[in-house]
């Protein structure tokens, strides 16, 4: 360990490693380029009209209050990268935007160790994939964990990617989406939980989980099919805003 950072070279492939740059001011021409990318960020950002899964993560993200907050991967943490504004948000991750292993282990270590009630915010499959952990000891201390699960039926993230253009919707659907029907609420039960349906108005009302409120099962119906149009629009009309603006601060240098 040291004061400061280190190089890390853990192929072992470096010959040469070069010293501390020293910083220089920005030259006007890069202060314009910059200046450009930041008028296009805030001219996307006033047009843009979220989704609902975006809505969902914007109000989960502003009433988590002061719970720890456990983002699960794929759609959700995007959603909230995109939706969310500053706040004093706790918010922990597994592996940054992919891999879905041990989400709710997590959460639930997370609230064993630091004696707080959390919230874990996860898509469908996440949540399938490892609701083993919701199983607790007969020994074991109970925990305050409340998970959110922002249900789209699968896999929904695919169908915002090149993959979503696979001609043949019943290979794409069943490989790529892994589309699945299971009833959360007996399933949360079968752990010792509760659940409750709601939609997404309904998320402005849920409040943080409290202390002795147990586990508890949120269940949130995501149309996949309006987020995809909502992500299309996004990306046509980004394109049309950088194009203006950046066409606009190469000529200003």
């Amino acid at each position: 360990m040291g004061a400061g950072p280190r190089w890390t070279d853990v192929a072992g492939v470096a010959t040469a490693v070069a010293g501390a740059v020293a910083p220089e001011p920005p030259a006007a021409s890069d202060r314009r380029w910059a200046e450009a990318w930041q008028r296009a960020d805030a001219d996307l950002e006033d047009g843009w009209e979220p989704s609902g899964l975006e809505e969902a993560a914007r109000l989960l993200w502003g009433t988590a209050g002061a719970a720890p907050l456990v983002l699960g991967s794929s759609n959700v943490v995007r959603a909230v990268d995109m939706a969310a504004r500053p706040a004093p948000v706790r918010a922990h991750a597994n592996r940054g935007l992919a891999g879905i292993d041990g989400t709710l282990a997590t959460a639930i270590g997370l609230a064993a160790g630091v004696g707080t009630p959390v919230r874990a915010v996860v898509g469908d499959l996440t949540f399938l994939h490892d609701a083993g952990s919701l199983a607790r000891g007969a020994t074991e201390p109970a925990v305050d964990l409340q998970v959110v699960v922002l249900n789209d039926g699968g896999g929904g993230i695919f169908a915002s990617l090149e993959y979503g253009a696979h001609p043949d919707r019943a290979t794409f659907r069943r490989f790529f989406t892994t589309p699945q029907a299971v009833d959360l609420a007996p399933l949360a039960r079968a752990y010792g939980g509760r659940h409750t349906l709601a939609e997404l108005p309904a998320l402005a009302r849920l409040g943080p989980p409290g202390p002795g409120s147990g586990l508890h099962v949120v269940e949130v119906p995501i149309d996949v099919a309006e987020f995809v149009r909502s992500r299309r629009r996004l990306v046509a009309r980004a394109l049309d805003v950088v194009a203006r603006h950046l066409t606009a601060g190469s000529q200003d240098s």
